[in-house]
């Protein structure tokens, strides 16, 4: 009997640790689906944000789905690249400009149209204000890195 114990003493322990080892899923690798610079996008993160860019009701075919993804995966990266050349080059949004930027675009619809097709568009306003402030960084780095280096001439305008 004080066999039987031993045994089941030291033998009890493994049965439990190789059940427990059953039991759990061994550790899956994320590998990103793109890597611009230092910032990474899984397969899922992708599909997430293509997917706020479809209407609630939009249906496609597989051919055109892929399309869009395409096109979309190429804007993402050149989204990327745009905003590593802004931190690059220092160039930020305060949290006024993007106020008065929202202002404006306010004022071009009646109260609450605005807010209405956000969320048509299955977006809240913080989540556009964070569009928002993307664009207006593009902007800036417009302005600063290419259209500061345009100069047109009289004779240019003449013609």
């Amino acid at each position: 009997m004080q066999l039987f114990r031993a045994i089941l003493i030291l033998l009890l322990p493994c049965v439990l640790l190789l059940a427990s080892a059953c039991e759990s899923e061994p550790p899956v690798e994320v590998r990103p689906l793109i890597r611009v610079n230092d910032q990474e996008f899984s397969k899922q993160e992708f599909l997430a944000e293509f997917e706020k860019t479809m209407q609630k009701d939009q249906q496609l075919r597989g051919v055109e789905r892929l399309e869009l993804q395409r096109s979309f995966l190429i804007q993402l990266i050149d989204r990327e690249l745009i905003h590593s050349e802004a931190r690059r080059l220092n160039i930020t949004v305060s949290p006024g400009e993007v106020n008065t930027a929202l202002d404006e675009y306010r004022r071009d619809y009646p109260e609450g149209v605005l807010e209405e097709m956000l969320r048509e568009r299955g977006l809240t306003l913080a989540s556009w204000r964070n569009e928002l402030q993307e664009s207006l960084i593009m902007e800036k780095l417009l302005q600063q890195a290419v259209y500061s280096t345009i100069e047109i001439s009289d004779m240019e305008i003449a013609a």
